[in-house]
């Protein structure tokens, strides 16, 4: 029974083969560009694509290990509300963007632009590994965005290679500090 079967089957396959070869040179060219396609080797792309969110979450986690209880009571808390990545003229994002709200504990104006600034540094080296890899290679400028609960007092603008030296320990906090450019006002 097995035999008949092989040999049935043998046969149709070989009908199989023997029909339809002639293609068409419109379905001959079709045939040759997707041979063509398929062996070009894929190629990674530069810039990932970031997760704000992801971010928005890693700095505010950050911020709640790293801030204490008396600096909230008597200073001001602070609350990371996004995280951007604005494009340059070329099309391809060139700053990570960072706005941050404070607020402060009494009805005084404590919300310093340098304040906030080292308290968003500080948040980010708690997962400054998970934050560097969704910033995209063309990234060059790191701006972190002061706001008085909701009115924008400035920025703070930092090289995003000194930002990663610092986390890095390749640079110390008075080489940042040195290199942090201010920009008062909206």
């Amino acid at each position: 029974m097995k035999r008949p079967v092989l040999i049935l089957m043998l046969t149709g396959l070989i009908w199989l083969a023997a029909c339809g070869n002639d293609l068409t040179p419109a379905q001959l060219t079709m045939a040759v560009q997707t041979l063509t396609a398929a062996a070009y080797t894929p190629t990674a792309t530069s810039t990932p694509d970031p997760d704000e969110s992801a971010i928005v979450i890693l700095l505010n986690r950050g911020l709640a290990e790293t801030t204490d209880p008396l600096s909230q009571t008597i200073d001001a808390r602070y609350q990371v509300v996004d995280a951007s990545f604005p494009v340059g003229a070329d099309g391809s994002p060139t700053t990570f963007r960072i706005d941050v709200r404070c607020e402060c504990a009494s009805a005084a104006s404590c919300c310093t632009l340098e304040r906030t600034f080292v308290v968003v540094t500080d948040a980010m080296k708690v997962d400054a590994a998970k934050i560097a890899r969704q910033v995209p290679n063309t990234v060059t400028s790191l701006q972190v965005v002061c706001f008085d609960h909701v009115t924008q007092t400035g920025m703070m603008i930092a090289s995003w290679d000194d930002m990663v030296a610092y986390f890095t320990s390749s640079i110390n906090g008075f080489q940042l500090g040195a290199r942090v450019v201010r920009l008062a006002g909206p």
